[in-house]
């Protein structure tokens, strides 16, 4: 197969267009035994794009790529990226919590640590039953400003929008830029009420 072969699969499953069984197939495969010269994170997205639940346990398999190797490796900390964005953001699943709260205060790439800290968010308002762990997590995320990266903190901030529900219309442009004195009191408020803590 192709390296065009395969964006034009992603070309199409970004545009909501479906793949058939067989295509499918071969971006499986071609994940599986790396034996395509296309970049796994290609075949990765196709999957995501997806929606193939079925396929989670192959994602998830993503989650933890290259945390022991001692080498500062872009391609694998985005694969990592990569998977907690379809996992916990796309997909939304339950399943995958744990790991994507460790990655979001463990994980040694930032850009990790921020689409992890951001899909706090999305699983929490997905599942009523993390909703009170997503929140403590995002307060404590928020709690680490001038500590943490600034683009990880914005991103534990942008997590707590959308656990409060706050429309993308009605977001900061650059969460990243903000301080604890400009954030909204009417989201922490909630945050903090969905986590026990009044006040």
């Amino acid at each position: 197969m192709s390296d065009n072969f395969f964006r034009e699969l992603l070309t199409r499953v970004k545009r909501g267009g479906r793949l058939s069984n067989l295509e499918l197939d071969a971006v499986v495969s071609g994940l599986e035994s790396g034996t395509t010269d296309e970049d796994p994170y290609t075949l990765l997205h196709i999957i995501g794009k997806t929606g193939n639940q079925s396929l989670a346990p192959l994602v998830r398999r993503y989650l933890t790529v290259g945390l022991d190797d001692p080498s500062d490796d872009d391609n694998k900390d985005m694969l990592r990226r990569l998977a907690i964005q379809i996992l916990g953001q796309w997909w939304k699943r339950r399943d995958v919590f744990e790991s994507v709260a460790k990655a979001a205060f463990e994980d040694r790439s930032p850009h990790v640590r921020m689409i992890a800290a951001s899909a706090l968010g999305d699983l929490g308002l997905e599942h009523p039953q993390l909703r009170s762990q997503a929140a403590a997590l995002l307060l404590k995320g928020l709690g680490g400003y001038g500590k943490e990266d600034r683009y990880v903190w914005g991103s534990f901030y942008d997590g707590a929008l959308t656990l409060a529900e706050v429309e993308y219309s009605r977001r900061p442009l650059r969460p990243e830029e903000l301080t604890p004195e400009r954030l909204d009191e009417m989201v922490l408020k909630k945050v903090r009420s969905y986590a026990g803590r009044p006040e």
